[in-house]
């Protein structure tokens, strides 16, 4: 019942935030089978809604965190994609970095999951070979939430910085 309600949560948030493509889950296609260039609201299938957003990523675009002792509930599975901003084409190798740390690659299908990373907010960056660096600051994760889902984008020709807090609503 639970994992079920966590799915249909997760459902309505790709819809609410357009991450969700209605002609991919008709189709059934994978990024590999889809004609001309991977579009990043092509990123998500209906087998990932399925699943619960387990097995997003490929296992070498997949890390798996300890959990902490002090709070083992408060941890979340971050799933995401890196797409270049002007094509929307998925960027297979690009590194997402957490806090300055390095924490996973990219898959061939520009896909990454993080599993474990603790409650908080965090400094996203995103780097890749021919692209300027993309820094996302305040970008929180909660594990009320059940999967945190990011788009990423990066570009050839200048730097991204983007603050969670300019573009939210204030109370």
């Amino acid at each position: 019942m639970r994992k079920s309600i966590v799915i249909g949560i997760v459902f309505v948030v790709f819809m609410v935030l357009g991450f969700l493509n209605l002609g991919t889950l008709a189709t059934g296609l994978s990024a590999e089978e889809n004609s001309g260039p991977v579009k990043a609201a092509q990123a998500v299938t209906k087998e990932d809604i399925e699943s619960g957003l387990q097995n997003y990523a490929e296992e070498k675009a997949t890390v798996v965190l300890g959990i902490p002792a002090d709070d083992p509930e408060c941890v979340c599975n971050i799933v995401g994609i890196v797409a270049d901003r002007d094509t929307q084409k998925m960027i297979a190798g690009a590194s997402i970095w957490v806090d300055g740390e390095k924490y996973v690659k990219t898959g061939k299908d520009g896909r990454f999951q993080i599993k474990n990373l603790p409650d908080g907010n965090y400094e996203w960056a995103v780097t890749a070979r021919g692209y300027e660096k993309a820094v996302y600051l305040n970008y929180s994760v909660h594990h009320a939430d059940g999967a945190s889902i990011f788009t990423f984008y990066i570009d050839k020709e200048e730097p991204i910085v983007q603050d969670r807090e300019d573009i939210l609503p204030r109370p």
